[in-house]
């Protein structure tokens, strides 16, 4: 199902005429839709961890504290997945985390030393004490804010807003419609 027949099922349910066209629409009530459509798409994706949008990530540590990750601009991060760790794969176990505020405060202020390593988010990157070696690889699982497929010829990309009629939701349809005609 795409965003045309999203836009025309949710238009034919409401008793409205069916658009030809819906993301280049100039029609008020079809833009209404195609801008009711993201909100429902985008609320489904962050209500539940899709199996579809979930992401395993490896990272090489930066050799300090503060990491990389999550790089939020090159990647579709939304959120840690639940229940998720952060795993130290170099030396196969999980880390202790993500620390609350106050437990980080405790670790950096106690200089706990310990074999494992502790980890938690401090301005949206993940922080890791000891400080890991720059040759040590970490993963992690989130679920990625690309819910909407888009076809390149042989390719497809994932992205988050809707960009054209032919684009697919990675997401329930059924669902995608049915909380459009709700709004």
């Amino acid at each position: 199902m795409t965003l045309l027949s999203v836009v025309q099922s949710v238009g034919k349910q409401l008793g409205l005429p069916q658009p030809n066209a819906a993301f280049s629409a100039t029609d008020d009530m079809v833009e209404q839709i195609v801008i009711l459509a993201q909100e429902a798409g985008d609320d489904l994706m962050r209500d539940h961890d899709w199996s579809i949008l979930t992401v395993v990530r490896d990272f090489t540590s930066s050799g300090v504290q503060v990491q990389t990750e999550p790089p939020t601009v090159s990647i579709a991060f939304d959120r840690f997945a639940q229940n998720t760790s952060l795993w130290d794969v170099s030396n196969k176990w999980t880390l202790n985390g993500p620390k609350t505020p106050m437990e980080w405060q405790r670790i950096t202020i106690d200089d706990i030393g310990t074999l494992h390593k502790w980890w938690t988010m401090i301005g949206g990157v993940i922080n890791i004490l000891p400080v890991p070696e720059i040759t040590e690889t970490f993963r992690y699982t989130y679920i990625t804010k690309n819910w909407i497929r888009v076809a390149l010829g042989d390719q497809v990309s994932d992205i988050a807003e809707w960009n054209a009629d032919d684009n697919t939701s990675l997401l329930p349809e059924r669902l995608i419609k049915l909380s459009t005609i709700w709004r």
